[in-house]
């Protein structure tokens, strides 16, 4: 009997402001930054956390 190797692909896709979802890994750098920081943020407020700014 053969054995067949079951295998995980994980894609991560976003969806901005309503518009299709996207491949996370297609959306340039800069942009990529944006959305990571305010991502951040909102998980990290609820809990207390805030930025600091000079």
């Amino acid at each position: 009997m053969a054995q067949t190797k079951n295998t995980v692909e994980i894609v991560n896709k976003i969806e901005i402001n309503g518009r299709p979802e996207v491949l996370f890994d297609s959306i340039p750098d800069a942009e990529k930054k944006r959305i990571v920081l305010i991502m951040n943020e909102r998980i990290m407020k609820p809990i207390g956390y805030q930025r600091k700014t000079s």
